[in-house]
C-alpha cells in the first residue's frame, strides 16, 4: 500500500503510522501471497494454482512455501524466473566494488524513518523524461546494464518506463532485507542484530529459510549473463529444492536479469517453454 493511494470510498489519502511500514518481503510471503492463493482457489473452485514470479517475485513464493509448507499442496506449478534466494555471488568483481561498499554503509546507518519515497509523484519521475534524449538515454541504458548484467542489449522504450516509475515507495525494511541477503550469501529471515534476533528468533544468528520444505513442482529459468542472480546462486536452489520439475538455462544468446521482463524477444525465448511446462 502506498501513502499516495486514496481510499476509493472517500477519495481521501489515509494517514498511516510508521507501523504500516514495519515489513519486508517476508511479511508479503507470510500474509499477502497466502491470502491471494486462497482467494483464487475460492473464486475459481480449483484446488491448485500456478504461482510465478521474476527476481524478488520469485523470492516471495519460496519464503511462503518454506515457512508455510501446508501451501505446497495448493500449488500446481512454481514458475521461478531468475529467483533471488542466496545471493552470495551477485555483484562480484571490480565493476561492483563501489555498489557493495555503498550497500554496507547503508546497512550500518541508523535511519530514523521506515518509509522510502524519493519522489513526490512516483509514477512520473523526471529522470524518465531525460532518458528520452539521446545523450541521457545512453547513460540510462548503461546504468541498467550495470545493474542487471553487463553489455546485454536493452531497448530504450522499457528503460524509459523504468526510470519514469522507479523507484516506487517502499519500506526501509524491505530494502535492508534484500541487501542483507546480498551481502550475507544466506537465504535468511530479516536480521535484527544479535539482541533483536534473540527477541524475534530466540537465537543470536538469524535463521535460514528451510527450502527443503518446498515440495511444489518447481520450474526454474535462469541465464548465464545475469549479474544479480547469477548461475552460481541458482545452482544452490537446484541442489536443495526437493522437487525440480524442469529448468531452462539461457546461455546461447545475450539475456540477463532484466531481459525476462524487458527484452523485446523475451516472449519468444521463455514463452513457449513456460506454456509447454504448464501444459504437461
Amino acid at each position: 500500500m502506498s501513502k499516495k493511494i486514496k481510499d476509493p470510498r472517500t477519495g481521501i489519502v489515509p494517514k498511516l503510522s510508521s507501523l504500516n511500514w514495519d515489513y519486508s518481503f517476508h511479511e508479503l510471503a507470510i500474509y499477502d501471497l497466502p491470502a491471494a492463493i486462497d482467494l483464487v482457489i475460492s473464486v475459481t473452485g480449483y484446488s491448485k494454482v500456478d504461482v510465478g514470479g521474476v527476481s524478488l517475485g520469485g523470492t516471495i513464493p519460496l519464503i511462503t512455501l518454506a515457512e508455510k509448507p501446508e501451501y505446497n499442496k495448493k500449488v500446481r506449478n512454481l514458475i521461478l524466473m531468475a529467483p533471488a534466494s542466496r545471493m552470495g555471488s551477485s555483484y562480484k568483481g571490480a565493476p561492483y566494488f563501489f555498489i557493495r561498499t555503498a550497500i554496507r554503509t547503508f546497512l550500518k546507518t541508523d535511519f530514523k524513518f521506515r518509509y522510502i519515497s524519493l519522489n513526490s509523484d512516483p509514477d512520473n519521475i523526471a529522470v524518465g523524461q531525460l532518458c528520452k534524449t539521446k545523450l541521457f538515454g545512453f547513460f540510462c541504458i548503461q546504468s541498467m546494464n550495470v545493474i542487471q548484467g553487463m553489455y546485454n542489449p536493452l531497448h530504450i522504450e522499457p528503460v524509459i518506463d523504468v526510470f519514469t516509475t522507479y523507484p516506487q515507495p517502499t519500506s526501509l525494511k524491505t530494502v535492508k532485507h534484500y541487501f542483507q541477503l546480498m551481502l550475507s550469501g544466506r537465504f535468511t529471515n530479516y536480521d535484527y542484530g544479535p539482541i533483536g534476533n534473540m527477541r524475534h528468533y530466540h537465537s543470536k544468528q538469524v535463521p535460514e529459510y528451510d527450502i527443503k520444505k518446498i515440495t511444489a513442482p518447481a520450474i526454474i529459468l535462469y541465464s548465464k549473463r545475469d549479474n544479480l542472480v547469477p548461475p552460481q546462486d541458482i545452482k544452490w536452489l537446484l541442489n536443495n529444492l526437493p522437487n525440480i520439475k524442469s529448468t531452462l538455462y539461457i546461455d546461447k544468446i545475450p539475456f540477463s536479469h532484466q531481459s525476462f521482463a524487458m527484452d523485446k524477444k523475451s516472449h519468444l525465448v521463455i514463452g513457449p517453454y513456460i506454456v509447454k511446462q504448464l501444459s504437461s
